[in-house]
This record gives structure tokens, sequence and C-alpha cells, in this order.
């Protein structure tokens, strides 16, 4: 695939430059303050779902910032070490809060995170500046941690050979 006469080198370092600003003053801001644990009430549950709220809101208040931190939209972009740190700590902490409210499986955590990543793209390709998509994610989160611990109670099955 060749690249867009305006992409160089060049660009991606700006990419690089304006990623790192934004996720160190945005999301890692925004997930470090734990401004969202006010609105997490007392059960692990709510701390999930307010965490979820909290880095959609993020995501959907700048579309562009959006697809440059969260997508590949630029052939050939890589992040620097630093911007994939930050992303890395953000994903960490909310692996934290996901521990916290019974999902510790890494499948199951890649479908929480597919699952709003999801609802996020949804929302921006079919209802930007809505909450026809968005609206749901409390509602699926539950779902979800019902199918969790549903699954951890039921007795395994053996494999057979």
């Amino acid at each position: 695939m060749s690249s867009p006469a305006w992409f160089s080198p060049a660009s991606c370092a700006a990419c690089s430059a304006v990623s790192r600003r934004w996720v160190c003053r945005g999301v890692v801001g925004l997930i470090r303050c734990g401004r969202w644990r006010s609105r997490a009430g007392k059960s692990a549950a709510a701390a999930l779902k307010a965490y979820f709220t909290a880095f959609a809101a993020f995501a959907l208040a700048d579309p562009a910032r959006r697809a440059l931190l969260f997508q590949r939209p630029i052939p050939g972009f890589e992040p620097s070490a630093e911007s994939y740190a930050y992303a890395q700590e953000v994903l960490a902490r909310g692996a934290a809060v996901m521990h916290a409210a019974g999902v510790e499986d890494p499948g199951d955590v890649d479908c929480l995170v597919a699952m709003v990543a999801g609802l996020i793209d949804a929302q921006v390709s079919n209802d930007p500046g809505g909450r026809r998509w968005i609206r749901h994610l409390d509602r699926l989160t539950d779902m979800y941690l019902d199918d969790v611990a549903r699954r951890s109670t039921e007795p395994r099955r053996r494999k057979r050979s």
C-alpha cells in the first residue's frame, strides 16, 4: 500500500508528539486523578462502569484525537515508546478495576476492552454527538459481569482427549 502524498516521516514525528501530549494531558490525567471514582459508588461493578464512562467520554469528546490515540489512521505510524507506556498504564489501571469487579481471565478483559471500543466506534460512526450507542455501556457491562459470574460458578467440563 502506498502512503498518501502528505505522509512523511516528519508527519509521523509530529503525530507522535501530538499523541504523547494528548495521552499525557488527557486520558492518563483523567485516570490518574481518579475523578471517575466519585461516581463509582461502593461496588466494584459501579467503579468499573464509572471508569468505562469516563474513558468513553474522553474518547467521544474529540473524534480526531480518538482516532489518533486508539486507532492507526496513518500508514506506518507507530507511537513513541513514551506514548505507548502511557497507553499501557491506562490499560493496566483499567485491568485493575476489572479485576476488582471479578474480571480476571485475560480473555474476559480482552472482550470488555473490545466491547467498550466497539460502542465508542459505533457512536462516532453512526450517531456523532448523540447517545444512541454509548447509552448502553452500563447495561452491557452489567450483562458481561453477570456472564463472568455465571461462568465462574459453573462446574468446569473436562476436555476430551
